[in-house]
């Protein structure tokens, strides 16, 4: 490889890196035509925000021909590790991200190849920018996997988490009869599990519910999560079916929480809510985990209620 041609590549990444905004138009349009799934990685799900970072990263990948680039690297590698756990964390595949990403090499080397035009040294230039791009995407590509592989692992442990929890609130619940100790048995181990730091639980009495157990709450906040609460301190995003028979809903304000009714036998016997105040998204799994914590409650309730009777 001569010195000019690495010389001619330095001035080409140069040119280029210096108005990179056309560019990145363009690919930010490529990207959202074949993997849109990738803006699910940007709050609003428009394009505003890939120009802008499709700018930014086309600059870096130009500047990254020269052989004195100084970019900190390590830290966007670090990034791009921490970018890709979160396009996990939203179901996006890991193949989404690498295509996206052959997007840019694509891109990177078509504008080179526009820049060198006719030149003799055209070919051992283009030879030696895909060299160092290469190596740039291999690193990314890898860390991309490492961050996939990380959303995995705290999957896993959040998994054997809720699995062990389950089996605390069963065993606990399956030796009590009091009411008092088995409301907040349920709500203890579930704030645990979830790693929350508030909740309430109420009980049937007669035909409405009354509140039985509070961790972490002031008193009064438990009425805003109620039925009949402030109105304007929550809303309902999303409500969870499934096989549980208690409907679980995740509701967000000033609270980020999971409301759930605590129900057996198609009886309503109570409701529970675990909360934070603290930003916070809870995915399905944690849904799911709650909804079958509650209709252990609910057993729970149920025998407690029948041995009364029988008492």
């Amino acid at each position: 490889m001569t010195q000019r041609a690495s010389d001619l590549l330095a001035e080409v990444a140069d040119r280029l890196s210096t108005d990179a905004t056309q560019s990145g138009m363009v690919v930010a349009e490529a990207v959202r035509a074949i993997e849109p799934e990738l803006l699910k990685g940007y709050k609003d799900g428009t394009i505003d925000e890939l120009v802008n970072m499709s700018i930014s990263f086309l600059r870096a990948l130009f500047r990254s021909l020269r052989p004195d680039s100084k970019l900190p690297w390590p830290e966007y590698y670090t990034q791009a590790r921490e970018y890709a756990r979160r396009y996990a964390e939203k179901g996006v595949p890991l193949e989404s991200l690498m295509e996206g990403l052959a997007i840019f090499r694509r891109t990177v080397v078509a504008r080179v190849t526009d820049e060198l035009g006719e030149s003799p040294y055209a070919d051992e230039v283009l030879l030696l920018a895909q060299s160092r791009l290469g190596d740039v995407i291999e690193h990314l590509n890898s860390m991309f996997i490492r961050g996939y592989l990380d959303w995995t692992e705290s999957k896993y442990s959040a998994r054997q988490s809720e699995l062990r929890g389950l089996y605390h609130i069963a065993s606990a619940l399956g030796r009590s009869l009091d009411v008092s100790e088995i409301a907040e048995v349920g709500l203890r181990e579930t704030l645990k599990v979830l790693g929350l730091q508030a909740g309430a639980v109420w009980v049937r009495d007669g035909a409405r519910l009354k509140l039985a157990k509070t961790i972490g709450m002031q008193p009064g906040e438990e009425d805003e999560f109620s039925d009949s609460g402030r109105s304007g301190l929550m809303r309902v995003l999303e409500v969870s079916t499934g096989p549980a028979e208690s409907r679980v809903d995740r509701i967000a304000g000033e609270w980020s929480a999971i409301r759930a009714e605590l129900r057996t036998k198609g009886v309503l016997l109570g409701a529970m809510t675990v909360a934070t105040r603290l930003p916070r998204t809870f995915e399905s799994s944690d849904l799911e985990f709650v909804a079958a914590v509650a209709d252990q409650i609910a057993v729970a309730l149920d025998r407690a209620r029948q041995h009364t009777k029988e008492a």
